[in-house]
């Protein structure tokens, strides 16, 4: 009997870790996918272009954006890490540069996208 309790609860320990597995994966699934701007959900240029335009209308600080690309190809990853790096420029040039105004180029030279 005590060999039967025993295997009862180490299948018990194994269909909670199971559940607790799956329950820790969907989860990280589901924070992955709220990191990612829904502005991006456009594409990336029009991402950038609204981040553009909501650093405008909360600083009053005008932005040329200028996107010189044919097709932009980017993973989900990828793309949030430019439009991240997008913004904390942006928040850095209303915290410290006393910029008058802001120019931003994208370029895609030679297949990369700069």
């Amino acid at each position: 009997m005590r060999r039967n309790s025993q295997s009862t609860a180490a299948e018990t320990a194994r269909v909670v870790d199971d559940k607790l597995t799956e329950t820790t994966l969907d989860t990280i699934r589901r924070i992955a996918s709220e990191l990612r701007p829904a502005a991006l959900e456009l594409g990336l240029v029009q991402g950038l272009e609204w981040q553009v335009l909501q650093f405008e209308h909360r600083s009053g600080i005008p932005v040329q954006l200028e996107c010189i690309v044919e097709e932009v190809d980017l993973d989900n990853g990828q793309a949030t890490a430019v439009f991240r790096i997008l913004q904390e420029a942006l928040t850095n040039i209303l915290r410290h540069a006393e910029a008058t105004r802001v120019k931003i180029a994208l370029r895609q030279e030679a297949g990369e996208f700069r």
